[in-house]
C-alpha cells in the first residue's frame, strides 16, 4: 500500500537562549544592549518608530518586528483562549500606530508594556520561529531528493501493517518517510476497502470530493477519466482541477489479473530543484505563469461534473522560498515560452 505526498508539509525548529539587559542610547533610535556570556546569540535590540529590531548572532540581518504585529500576537489569557486556540479580541480595535512604553528582557522572555497598561511577553525562540521577514526557521526534517538509482540505494523501510495499526513508532516511521522522501509504504495490508480506510484514518482525516472519501476503480469507465481505462498513465499529480487538492494520496491494489499496472513514482521536487539550478528563468516561468486544468465527467450524454482551476505549476513557500507544491496539468493554453519551460523541467526528471 503506497502513500504519496503531493505537497510539502512545513515543520518547525525551536531554539532559546538566556539573556540579560544593559540599556544604552543611540541617535535616532532607542538601543538596548545586553551583557551576555560568549554563547549568547541574542545580542542587540534596537527600537525604532514603528518596529523592533533583534540582532541575533549567525543571521545576516536583524529581525524586524512591527509593534502592531507584536501587540496583535499577544497570547496572554486576556487576549487568547487556551480552550479554543483563538483570539479574544478584534484586531481592528487596536490602535494602528501603537508603540510600547517599555521594552525589556526577563531571562529568555521579551516583555512589552503598552500605553493602556497591557503586558505582552514572547519567548525569544518563538519570535525567531514565527518572524515574518524572511528569518523564519521552520524545518526539522530534511527532504531527501532522489532519482531512480538513488532511491534504490536508500531503500526506505516498509512499515508492516500490523505494527502500523498497533504502535505509535510505526506510524511515526511512515510519516517520517513521507516527509523525507515524499512517499511511504505499508506492507501486507488486507486487500479490502475496510482495511484500506483504516490505514487512511490512522494517518489523517480523509478528504471528500466528487468521488467520495474512499473509492475503488477499474477499467469500467465509471467516471470520464483515463484512470478508469487500461491505458498507461505517465507521471502526473492528481486532482489539480480541485480548489483543495489532496496533500497525501493512498493507493492500494486490491486485485491484479494481467500484465502492467506498475506504480510509477517520480520525485518532482528533485526535478524542480535541478531546474532551479540549471535554468532559473524556466523555473520562474513555471512559478509565475497560471495555467488551467479541468475535469469533465460526462456519461450517457449528460455532463455530471465540470471542475476547473487556474494556478501555477510550481508554488514556493512565501516565507522560506522553498518549493511547496507541484501541479502537473494536461489542459494548458499559454505562450510558447511556457511549453519550453515544461520541456526543460521534464528533461531533468
Amino acid at each position: 500500500m503506497l502513500l504519496r505526498r503531493l505537497q510539502q508539509c512545513v515543520s518547525r525548529v525551536c531554539w532559546s537562549h538566556p539573556a540579560a539587559s544593559d540599556f544604552g542610547r543611540q541617535a535616532g533610535a532607542r538601543l538596548f544592549r545586553m551583557a551576555a556570556p560568549a554563547c549568547q546569540a541574542f545580542t542587540v535590540m534596537t527600537t525604532r518608530d514603528e518596529h523592533l529590531e533583534l540582532n541575533i548572532a549567525g543571521l545576516k540581518s536583524p529581525i524586524r518586528l512591527n509593534y502592531m504585529w507584536l501587540r496583535d500576537h499577544c497570547y496572554c489569557e486576556k487576549c487568547y483562549s487556551r480552550d479554543t486556540f483563538q483570539k479574544k479580541f478584534d484586531t481592528h480595535s487596536l490602535e494602528k500606530s501603537v508603540v510600547p512604553d517599555e521594552i525589556f528582557l526577563e531571562d529568555e522572555t521579551l516583555c512589552l508594556l503598552w500605553p493602556d497598561g497591557h503586558r505582552t511577553t514572547f519567548q525569544l525562540g518563538w519570535l525567531l520561529q514565527n518572524s515574518y521577514d524572511g528569518h523564519r526557521q521552520v524545518k526539522d526534517v530534511t527532504k531527501v531528493l532522489w532519482d531512480a538509482n538513488h532511491i534504490k540505494q536508500l531503500n526506505p523501510a516498509m512499515v508492516p501493517h500490523r505494527m502500523f495499526m498497533d504502535t505509535q513508532d510505526s506510524l511515526k516511521q511512515l510519516l517520517l518517510n513521507i516527509n523525507t522522501y515524499g512517499f511511504g509504504i505499508v506492507d501486507s495490508v488486507p486487500a479490502t476497502e475496510e482495511a484500506t480506510g483504516a490505514v487512511a484514518e490512522r494517518v489523517c482525516r480523509m478528504h471528500e470530493n466528487i468521488y467520495g472519501k474512499l473509492w475503488s476503480f477499474s477499467t469500467d469507465m465509471t467516471h470520464s477519466d483515463t484512470a478508469y481505462t487500461n491505458l498507461a498513465l505517465g507521471a502526473h499529480t492528481d486532482n489539480t482541477y480541485l480548489e483543495d487538492c489532496p496533500g497525501i494520496q493512498i493507493f492500494h491494489c486490491l486485485q491484479h489479473d494481467g500484465n502492467g499496472g506498475e506504480t510509477l513514482l517520480v520525485d518532482g521536487f528533485n526535478a524542480a530543484d535541478q531546474l532551479r539550478k540549471t535554468n532559473r528563468e524556466a523555473f520562474e516561468v513555471l512559478c509565475e505563469s497560471c495555467v488551467s486544468s479541468e475535469f469533465i465527467d460526462a456519461r450517457g450524454g449528460e455532463k455530471l461534473h465540470h471542475m476547473h482551476r487556474t494556478d501555477s505549476i510550481l508554488q514556493v513557500n512565501a516565507i522560506t522560498n522553498e518549493l511547496a507544491r507541484i501541479r502537473s496539468v494536461t489542459t494548458i493554453y499559454l505562450h510558447p515560452c511556457f511549453y519550453l519551460a515544461v520541456s526543460v523541467c521534464l528533461s531533468v526528471c
